[in-house]
């Protein structure tokens, strides 16, 4: 069912506050040096970049919060960091470069033992390389992810 123009108002209300917020966390994590906070802050502010189809920066934020994730060992965050940051660059076409951080969210998910992420991983992998006609190495994503989902 479609949306109102008041609806959207409201959701476009609620994305410009959740990047004021992230703005203010990241600030605040700076200031007390926790790493963790800027980290989410970053996340965050990649997310709504990502909200509002700005995808260099969105690229740019989730990127941050991803090396920073795994400079502190939180690689479960780090892999979630990677695979959104490649759905980014798959929505903007560039998947060449979805492909590369998919991977790296995939190769940190086996590490971790996360099968369910890992599925959805195989998932995303097998969408990027589907929208590159690379129909072989999509079809192998596919059944990998089929296979540890069942």
């Amino acid at each position: 069912m479609p949306c109102t123009y008041g609806e959207k108002l409201i959701r476009t209300k609620e994305k410009k506050k959740r990047r004021f917020q992230a703005s203010k966390q990241l600030a605040i994590g700076k200031k007390i040096k926790d790493l963790a906070i800027q980290a989410d802050a970053y996340n965050g502010l990649g997310g709504t970049y990502q909200d509002f189809f700005q995808n260099d920066s969105a690229q740019y934020y989730l990127l941050l919060g991803a090396k920073l994730r795994e400079k502190m060992g939180d690689l479960e965050n780090a892999a979630s960091a990677y695979s959104n940051l490649g759905n980014v660059y798959s929505d903007a076409e560039l998947h060449d470069k979805a492909i590369e951080y998919l991977e790296k969210a995939l190769e940190i998910r086996l590490k971790t033992g996360d099968e369910r992420r890992t599925i959805f991983t195989y998932n995303n992998l097998a969408v990027a390389h589907g929208a590159k006609k690379d129909f072989e190495k999509s079809l192998d994503y596919s059944y990998k992810g089929h296979r540890n989902g069942a």
